[in-house]
């Protein structure tokens, strides 16, 4: 029995006794719950539960229905199976316990139902519609829009991260800290008016003296392209101005900003944003809209006209707008919408600017449109396969990229092997981050055609014509030019790489998502690295744990596993399982993640300081599930992991409860 095993049944005896405790079923068929039901034979467990092997004997118990269970009058379930996945289990039962009023208990005596928690929330905000806004607008003669957080918003946390962006490109180039000296000089301005960009950075120059002009007109020039790669459409509020277009309103744009209107018409240009009659920018008019810059709009508005000001700023575009005499109507900026939402939770990974812009890429797209929350108890609405991959997958991928070329960038004459099929999204992603990275040195890699059931396949004597096939395909790949060989698995114990090392004779370095306790002496000595550090599931509350089933099914390649050579050398595969529909939502999906990998590696422009934790990374998958978001994508939850060895599973419809 594996240590971890012998611990769980040790708690268990710890919170139930024998003598005393009631009649119970214990839900769960994995090692854990085989570990309680045959060195507890002195308790009162009539039968097991898992909604997959109903009826089947297992251990010498049956595997309960829900009315058996009714039936034998038990009243209590206790549940063996890894925290992470409780939910997933409750949410089965939850209904037909709480009818007939059975507990539904952990290993150490706590209801399950008391510690899930609905991350729901309340808001007026959720009232707010689109449809409302539109009645709005055609009450009205004239409509003003603000720009930022209203038409356009940015892909970071906050406005001033852009400057920190550009400390990580410059390190120590200055004798001063760019961000500070930037916000210090816009400051300083703003006592007696409000600046444009050139009057910020002359007063840069003169707090700095030994920088040049050339310098100085560098620095404006960076800032100006980074705000605008940062910067994406709020999509629903474009539409919006197209419809007040189409309907003949006259259109302003009024902003705080201190980007001159030359460079403003630039941006929103380049965005597509042409169709309004009139630009009011604060720093032209020394002036911002609490000091009186609606009083500039006031005067293009004839008596007769009703105007509708839409911003996200309570103040700003909302009380001064009415002073004015101009009707507001407020929507919300990304930021505010996840702080009112069941992702608020998430906030408490604000840190350093790699998880102030992957939070911002994750707000930009999940609350992009500011009625996304409509009616919605908190949990934001995702319908695209690309946008999943987006939100709740690329954030992990790239940080898991990010630490493994942590591990790679100062080895000499190595090979990164990415095993099939958990290893092919990551192995496109790889050479294109390190390409926009600049790391030229790392190893050369390759996608490996390798499953556990053709490792132990070749391995047996009458396969030996296997084995040769599969021998000389390793042969190809010139692996004995290398000094080290890295090989990459998602989740596993090791037996991948523990076949791949008999068959190559000679050790690997592994580099793996997470690697758990095998019991087997061999493959617990075998060479690995970890992102999470988590070696036993049962202990651990990781959603990782949770979806890993899922996550494979999203990780995968377009091949089913593969299985071993034919004489003329060709690759042999299982029969493929999945639909049309199903592999091209993992395409768009990929596509998703790509899109992230690359904007994310690009924004940030140079080797990350300090990436979230994991614990950031685990919280974004968490997300995934039911009491956060509404996931309509029809595909995912049909979504199996084929597992020739271990019976396949529908990870899909788990992942999303």
């Amino acid at each position: 029995m594996l240590e971890e095993q012998a611990e769980t049944v040790r708690v268990f005896r710890t919170h139930y006794v024998p003598n005393t405790v009631e009649r119970m079923v214990v839900y769960g068929t994995g090692l854990h719950a085989e570990a309680v039901i045959t060195s507890c034979k002195d308790y009162p467990i009539e039968g097991l539960m898992d909604a997959s092997k109903t009826g089947k004997m297992i251990w010498g118990k049956r595997v309960l229905s829900e009315e058996e269970v009714l039936c034998a009058g038990i009243k209590l379930v206790v549940v063996i199976a890894r925290p992470a996945v409780h939910g997933i289990i409750y949410k089965r039962l939850q209904k037909w316990s709480e009818k007939h009023t059975i507990r539904i208990l952990d290993i150490r005596g706590n209801n399950i139902a008391d510690r899930l928690k609905n991350s729901t929330c309340d808001s007026a905000y959720y009232n707010k519609s689109y449809k409302k806004l539109l009645e709005e607008i055609d009450r009205h003669d004239v409509i003003s829009f603000d720009i930022f957080d209203t038409l356009l918003t940015r892909k970071v946390y906050e406005s001033h991260d852009v400057f920190s962006l550009l400390d990580l490109e410059y390190g120590e180039r200055f004798s001063f800290v760019f961000s500070e000296e930037r916000k210090r000089a816009q400051q300083e301005l703003s006592v007696c008016a409000e600046p444009d960009i050139d009057m910020i950075y002359q007063r840069i120059k003169e707090n700095n003296l030994g920088l040049s002009e050339e310098e100085c007109e560098y620095l404006k020039k960076r800032e100006i392209q980074k705000e605008k790669q940062v910067l994406v459409l709020r999509r629903r509020m474009v539409d919006c101005l197209k419809y007040c277009a189409d309907r003949g309103k006259r259109i302003f744009l009024v902003s705080d900003m201190y980007l001159p209107k030359k460079v403003l018409e630039s941006i929103l240009s380049q965005f597509g944003i042409t169709q309004y009659n009139e630009l009011f920018v604060s720093c032209d008019y020394k002036i911002t809209k609490e000091k009186g810059l609606f009083k500039e709009v006031k005067k293009q508005i004839k008596p007769e006209e009703t105007c509708l000001h839409i911003g996200d700023h309570s103040i700003a575009d909302g009380e001064m707008a009415r002073k004015n005499g101009i009707d507001s109507f407020l929507i919300m900026s990304p930021i505010r919408m996840m702080e009112i939402s069941a992702y608020g939770s998430l906030l408490v990974h604000v840190g350093g600017i790699e998880s102030r812009l992957m939070l911002g890429f994750m707000i930009s797209e999940v609350f992009n449109d500011p009625f996304s929350l409509y009616q919605s108890k908190g949990k934001p609405l995702i319908k695209e396969s690309r946008s999943f991959g987006y939100v709740f997958i690329a954030p992990l991928l790239f940080s898991f990229l990010v630490w493994m070329f942590e591990q790679l960038k100062e080895v000499n004459s190595a090979v990164l092997l990415f095993s099939a099929r958990d290893g092919w999204l990551l192995h496109q992603v790889y050479g294109r981050v390190a390409e926009i990275f600049g790391l030229s040195r790392l190893p050369q890699s390759y996608y490996l055609l390798i499953s556990r059931r053709a490792m132990q396949a070749i391995n047996k004597p009458e396969a030996e014509a296997q084995k040769e096939c599969y021998l000389k395909y390793l042969e190809g790949l010139q692996l004995e030019k290398y000094e080290q060989i890295y090989f990459f698995d998602f989740m596993s114990r090791g037996s991948c790489q523990y076949y791949l090392e008999q068959a190559l004779c000679r050790k690997l370095h592994g580099l793996y998502f997470q690697k758990s306790n095998s019991g087997d002496r061999e493959k617990e000595n075998l060479n690995v690295e970890c992102y999470f550090k988590d070696k036993n599931a049962l202990d651990s509350e990781r959603q990782i744990f949770r979806l890993c089933d899922f996550l494979e099914c999203i990780f995968t390649s377009f091949h089913p596993s593969f299985t071993g050579f034919t004489e003329r050398f060709e690759p042999v595969y299982e029969r493929e399982r999945r639909t049309k529909e199903q592999l091209a939502c993992v395409r768009d999906i990929h596509t998703g993640i790509k899109d992230y990998c690359e904007c994310f590696a690009e924004i940030i422009s140079d080797f990350p300081r300090e990436m979230p934790s994991e614990d950031f990374c685990d919280g974004v998958l968490r997300l995934i599930g039911s009491d956060y978001t509404r996931i309509e994508i029809e595909e995912l939850k049909e979504l199996t992991l084929d597992d020739a060895v271990y019976g396949d599973k529908n990870a899909g419809r788990d992942a999303l409860m």
